[in-house]
């Protein structure tokens, strides 16, 4: 594996049916269920591999509730690094860029 790969909390995913969404929040506050391609498995995050861009903003806890263009209140995560302690639907935070496998 090459090049850097996004990775998101496991807290950000929501697990439908129809399979593994992300909840992307729109340049008009409106959610969008992202169908996701997973790598691995980290604990705390997990490696997309298709489905997110890096200039994304994701839902932290989405609600298993919300729904394709949903409006939704955004707060920014003031601390990326502890998206993992970080609660509540109205916050978002970008996929962190990892680059597992490059070497130096």
């Amino acid at each position: 594996m090459k090049g850097d790969r996004l990775q998101v909390p496991v807290n950000s995913l929501l697990f439908r049916s129809e399979g593994l969404r992300a909840v992307v929040v729109d340049a008009n506050h409106k959610a969008r269920l992202q169908s996701l391609t997973i790598g691995r498995d980290y604990g705390v995050t997990l490696e997309v591999l298709n489905g997110l861009k890096a200039a994304d903003w994701i839902v932290l806890n989405p609600p298993d509730s919300l729904n394709d263009g949903q409006e939704v209140h955004v707060k920014e995560v003031a601390n990326p690094s502890l998206l993992r302690r970080t609660e509540g639907i109205s916050k978002a935070t970008k996929p962190r860029s990892s680059s597992h496998g490059k070497k130096p």
